[in-house]
């Protein structure tokens, strides 16, 4: 019985995609532990921290941007309110992820301020999403949105609108 060379190259191909499939997996799995490390009452929303990561990404974009420009007075207060931005991402993600393992007792009441608190959260980072916005449409100049558009406006749209910004920005850098 002879070996082939194309079925033992073709078997190397599947071993590794294998194992990039495995990779990835593990990948996942390491993440989900590490996040629910801290918060045993309740699962985590992935989603919620990718929309955190955007976030802390266009905020670093805002001040390579803002780097790229003379200083002047306005651009000052610019790298103030990025600062206080990157800061309160990271605040919101340490509230996120942290529970008292007390609110299990409460029981639905527990609950309900688990829900209270991710909607508080939900509104900080919509009011950080619309400070992001217009930080890009100043260093764009583009014009601002309106407070009627800003009210309607949902986080998901912020962070579309604010990636494409965010590329914008890159082009110009």
């Amino acid at each position: 019985m002879r070996i082939q060379p194309g079925i033992i190259f073709r078997d190397f191909i599947i071993f590794i995609g294998l194992l990039f499939l495995l990779s990835i997996l593990v990948k996942r799995v390491n993440r989900y532990v590490l996040l629910h490390k801290e918060s045993i009452i309740h699962e985590l929303d992935t989603s919620f921290f990718d929309t955190i990561k955007t976030m802390q990404r266009h905020a670093g974009i805002a001040y390579k941007a803002l780097h790229l420009h003379t200083l002047g007075f306005e651009d000052m207060a610019s790298k103030r309110t990025i600062k206080a931005i990157q800061q309160q991402l990271e605040d919101i993600e340490q509230k996120y992820i942290h529970n008292p393992a007390g609110l299990a007792l409460l029981g639905p009441f527990g609950t309900a301020s688990i829900v209270l608190k991710e909607k508080q959260l939900n509104e900080q980072m919509l009011t950080i999403a619309a400070t992001i916005n217009n930080l890009f449409s100043t260093f764009l100049h583009k014009p601002q949105l309106t407070e009627e558009r800003k009210k309607d406006m949902a986080i998901e749209q912020y962070i579309q609108l604010n990636s494409d910004y965010a590329k914008e920005i890159q082009r110009l850098l």
